[in-house]
């Protein structure tokens, strides 16, 4: 008896109810009597309480789903329930497409930072969890599917909206976020989009910081493009040297503007602008930071190298090291 299921208890409950005064049959009926009265009361209380609140549909469909697994396929139970899930399932579908027209449209208030639509979503996603105890995941997968697509067309349309703020800055931030909360939140059905917000946010940081922001050298990286264009043209790198705009007395002049006090001041100005962007987010500026001290010394390797090739003998060298780069970045981040 300790085995039977919950459902089962109630349905042998009513048949001992009876046992005494009737047949098989007629407790068997009486029993079905019972069980349809409460299938039509459960109806009953599912309308109103999604009527008051249609987010109530989605503990009752959850808990439905439950019920009817630990039930048997041929218990008059397993088959009043089911029909009471039938009707809890519609007022689920509705919640759920309420909710994905309220993360399309909630971006309407222009706010910095991290946008309604994308709060909503994690938020129900919290609520949805701490109610999932059933391994058929079925219906509410497919629901996080259709709003995680939601709240991507939400944060594309704001973005793409805005004048006063770069386009690149709304995406980090949104997706920042996002991709943080699904990874401490470990949602197997979301690991796709999770992925796809890890891209995103780190492809828009990326044309972010080559779209807005001047980065220090700013005269050696147009020389040294201009350098990389002719060796793509198929001009060798021995010759070089002998086009007056890459010569290297033309180089040298470059490098002695320079010096790691400029060097300083032009990191200075890039982290100024980030901090306007992103001070709301002390992380997301720390990452962008980075993202910007990673360029530039990649920019600096880079430079370095095609001095090595194109100019090998003239002793050229910039007046900063990587280490000094380094440095520079860890006196200005947070703390």
């Amino acid at each position: 008896v300790s085995t039977q299921s919950t459902g089962e208890k109630e349905e042998h409950f009513v048949e001992g109810f009876f046992r005494a005064t009737k047949s098989a049959r007629e407790r068997r009926d009486l029993v079905e009597m019972v069980l349809c009265r409460f299938g039509s009361e459960w109806d009953d209380f599912v309308q109103s309480s999604c009527k008051f609140d249609i987010y109530y549909s989605l503990p009752i469909f959850l808990s439905l789903l439950d019920k009817l697994d630990n039930l048997s396929r041929e218990s008059i139970a397993f088959a009043v329930f089911r029909k009471n899930l039938d009707g809890a399932n519609d007022y689920f579908n509705k919640m759920y497409k309420q909710h994905k027209a309220k993360i399309l449209e909630s971006n309407k208030k222009l706010v910095r930072g991290t946008l309604a639509s994308v709060l909503h979503f994690t938020q129900f996603l919290l609520f949805s969890e701490s109610l999932q105890r059933n391994t058929k995941r079925n219906s509410i997968d497919q629901c996080y599917t259709q709003l995680s697509t939601a709240v991507t067309d939400s944060v594309d349309a704001f973005a793409g909206q805005q004048s006063k703020l770069p386009e690149e800055v709304v995406v980090v931030e949104n997706y920042h976020y996002l991709y943080n909360f699904l990874l401490k939140n470990k949602i197997e059905s979301l690991d796709k989009y999770r992925s796809q917000c890890h891209r995103r946010y780190k492809d828009s940081l990326e044309l972010y910081i080559k779209a807005y922001l001047t980065l220090p050298l700013e005269k050696i990286n147009v020389f040294f493009s201009g350098v990389q264009n002719k060796l793509d043209s198929g001009v060798r790198v021995t010759e070089i040297g002998f086009d007056p705009e890459f010569s290297k007395q033309k180089l040298k002049a470059l490098i002695a503007e320079y010096s790691v006090k400029e060097l300083k001041k032009g990191v200075e100005s890039v982290m100024k602008k980030i901090e306007k962007h992103f001070s709301k987010d002390k992380n997301l500026f720390t990452v962008a930071c980075l993202t910007v001290q990673a360029e530039l010394i990649k920019q600096v390797e880079g430079h370095e190298k095609l001095m090595r090739d194109c100019y090998p003998e003239a002793g050229l060298n910039f007046n900063f090291s990587v280490a000094q780069i380094h440095g520079i970045f860890d006196k200005k981040s947070p703390k």
